[in-house]
């Protein structure tokens, strides 16, 4: 929305100032169609009562509006004429930006993707060595955001990236799971009710085939507990500054 309101805007002071910048009515009408398109991308939050991320899995939210914006902006550049033009010179900042903005965060994501592999790898070996019996459920303490980070590059953040890549490696020696960053603080609103651990976005576990992994992203290893119940569990958890 407030994207939209400062494009709206540019183009209201800087359009009379170009030289020529009307070439042809079909063009004009591709431009406000396309204004229009990209105005509706971003307003489509406010009708649903949700926020616009820019990161993480959330950001997927905003592909129909980055693809609005890019047409946009090629629908404006087809109407520019002089070289001098002040909206030309906007188009070409903005474009500097975005593409060092991509370029961090790809690198970002590759790295955040060698750390994912690098966890699982040492999950799986500790899983094996173990002896980690069939259905077993596990809560991993691993990080949430690549550090250091540009724009929150996730690393792990949801029961289904890390628990759920665990059950698939090892043939469902895990069978469900949940994560946790107690380095950032980040404990996932977790409860103890009806003699089970509960964690955001996932429905929880007793203690039966319960297991704790924790891992150390300055020795670059983890560590794997059974938990034998769940007064162990949150004993451990308050080790790594959980408070109720």
């Amino acid at each position: 929305m407030i994207s939209s309101t400062i494009l709206g805007a540019c183009l209201f002071f800087a359009f009379p100032r170009t030289q020529k910048l009307i070439q042809n009515k079909q063009q004009i009408q591709f431009l406000i169609l396309s204004f229009a398109t990209f105005f509706s991308s971003s307003t489509i939050f406010i009708l649903a009562n949700e926020s616009a991320n820019s990161w993480g899995y959330q950001a997927r939210g905003l592909s129909s509006t980055w693809l609005a914006l890019a047409i946009l902006i090629a629908a404006i550049s087809a109407l520019i004429t002089s070289r001098k033009s002040p909206i030309l010179w906007i188009i070409i900042i903005f474009g500097g930006f975005s593409s060092a903005c991509f370029s961090i965060q790809r690198d970002n994501y590759i790295a955040s993707w060698k750390l994912q592999t690098l966890i699982l790898g040492d999950a799986l070996s500790l899983i094996k060595a173990e002896k980690v019996p069939q259905d077993a459920a596990l809560i991993g303490n691993v990080p949430k955001f690549l550090n250091p980070n540009f724009n929150d590059e996730l690393v792990f953040s949801q029961p289904w990236d890390f628990p759920a890549a665990l059950a698939i490696l090892s043939n469902n020696n895990i069978r469900s799971g949940a994560v946790l960053d107690s380095r950032r603080g980040d404990f996932r609103k977790i409860q103890f009710i009806n003699n089970q651990v509960r964690l955001e976005n996932w429905s929880g576990a007793n203690a039966d085939n319960l297991w704790f992994y924790d891992f150390d992203p300055i020795n670059r290893k983890g560590t794997l507990r059974k938990m034998h119940s769940l007064l162990e569990l949150e004993s451990q958890i308050t080790a790594l500054g959980y408070r109720p």
